[in-house]
């Protein structure tokens, strides 16, 4: 009887690790594309609130993304000292990568896909142009999760 119920244990705890395995890529981009749209609502909150320009950064690179108050040279969405960050994070911990072409954001004078918020809380793409644009995530299953903006501000999960 032991070994039958010992049998049972080992065949569930085989089960749920295969289920566990096959969902986490789905999990981890979930996650990730979430953090992502917080900051980006915290960038849109943060400008409107310290009526400043507030620029979120993506580098495909070091697969990183850097938020930051703007106070120098409010055309070029870089960061420059003087400028305050807010937040950063990175997606390569959770494995999931940025799909470059898919990125529609404009760059910013060092090369790399940034939006800014104004002060009204509307986007700003680099070179003073309102704008839309999109980032685009895909984890190890190639399964895709975008985060939209809208130049009135508005930030959506697709």
């Amino acid at each position: 009887e032991v070994l039958v119920v010992v049998a049972i244990i080992g065949v569930l705890s085989g089960v749920a690790t295969l289920t566990y395995a096959q969902l986490l890529p789905g999990y981890q981009l979930k996650s990730t594309i979430d953090r992502i749209f917080s900051t980006m609502q915290m960038g849109r909150s943060e400008a409107i609130r310290r009526s400043a320009q507030c620029v979120l950064v993506f580098d495909p690179g070091t697969e990183e993304y850097h938020l930051f108050v703007d106070r120098t040279n409010l055309s070029d969405c870089h960061f420059e000292p003087g400028d305050e960050e807010i937040s950063s994070g990175s997606i390569s911990a959770a494995h999931v990568n940025y799909v470059n072409s898919e990125i529609t954001f404009h760059v910013n004078s060092a090369g790399l896909p940034a939006i800014a918020f104004t002060p009204r809380g509307f986007i700003r793409s680099p070179g003073a142009t309102f704008g839309n644009g999109r980032v685009v995530l895909a984890n190890s299953r190639h399964e895709k999760r975008a985060v939209v903006t809208h130049w009135s501000g508005q930030v959506r999960i697709e």
